[in-house]
C-alpha cells in the first residue's frame, strides 16, 4: 500500500520547501518535495517526485503522485501545481501527462527545464 510521510530533516535550512518520504507498506521507495506556496497567485511547486529505480515500473508512481496531489490540494488549496521536467525524460513526461499535467510553454530559469502545470 502506498503511503506518504513527512520526512524528518532537522538540518534542512530552506523552510520554503517541505520534504516527504514515499513508502510502499513500510519500505521507503522514494522522495517528494513541495515548494513554497504563492498565496497571492495561488500556485505551489512540486519540486521533486522521485521513485528509487529498483521500484520503478512496479505501479507505485501513479498512486503516490495522486495521493501527493490530493494532499497538496487539501493542505494549500492551490489553483495550479507547477513542476519542471527534462523533456528527454519520456517516462516522467508520460506519467505527468497521464495524471493531468500539461506543458505550459515556459522554461524554468533555474535549470532550463520545461514547466508543466496541473489545474488543481
Amino acid at each position: 500500500m502506498s503511503n506518504i510521510k513527512a520526512a524528518k530533516c532537522d538540518n534542512y535550512v530552506d523552510k520554503h520547501r517541505l520534504p516527504y518520504a514515499l513508502y510502499s507498506d513500510e519500505t521507503l521507495i522514494g522522495f517528494a518535495m513541495i515548494g513554497a506556496y504563492n498565496a497571492e497567485e495561488k500556485y505551489i511547486w512540486l519540486d521533486r517526485f522521485m521513485i528509487d529505480e529498483i521500484f520503478q515500473g512496479k505501479g507505485h508512481s501513479k498512486p503516490l503522485l495522486n495521493k501527493l496531489l490530493m494532499m497538496i490540494k487539501e493542505k494549500w488549496n492551490p489553483d495550479i501545481i507547477v513542476l519542471s521536467i527534462d523533456p528527454t525524460n519520456e517516462k516522467a513526461l508520460y506519467l505527468y501527462e497521464k495524471i493531468g499535467f500539461r506543458i505550459n510553454g515556459m522554461i524554468d530559469p533555474n535549470n532550463g527545464e520545461k514547466l508543466m502545470e496541473y489545474k488543481a
